[in-house]
């Protein structure tokens, strides 16, 4: 089981969401906490930027990830969701 942190940037981007893309979101995101190695997720690492990744909320949309640690261990911070721009950032 993983946990996550959802940071204000991605809530914003959330709630421009449509609510079919956040059903989508939230299941990908329960999804991850209860299997990070579901093959649905699609979670990879991303090149070029260390400690990020990203999972697949549905064929346009991903979300964005940071690997992060504390006293606890591991963790992802969920950053941001949108289509495959967000890659751009």
């Amino acid at each position: 089981m993983s946990r996550i942190e959802v940071v204000p940037r991605f809530q914003k981007a959330y709630r421009r969401l449509t609510p079919p893309l956040q059903a989508a979101v939230r299941k990908a995101l329960t999804t991850l906490i209860e299997n990070p190695a579901s093959r649905g997720l699609n979670l990879e690492a991303l090149s070029g930027r260390p400690g990020f990744y990203s999972i697949r909320v549905n064929r346009n949309y991903r979300a964005l990830l940071q690997k992060k640690v504390d006293s606890d261990g591991e963790y992802f911070s969920v950053e941001d969701v949108d289509t495959h721009d967000i890659y751009k950032r």
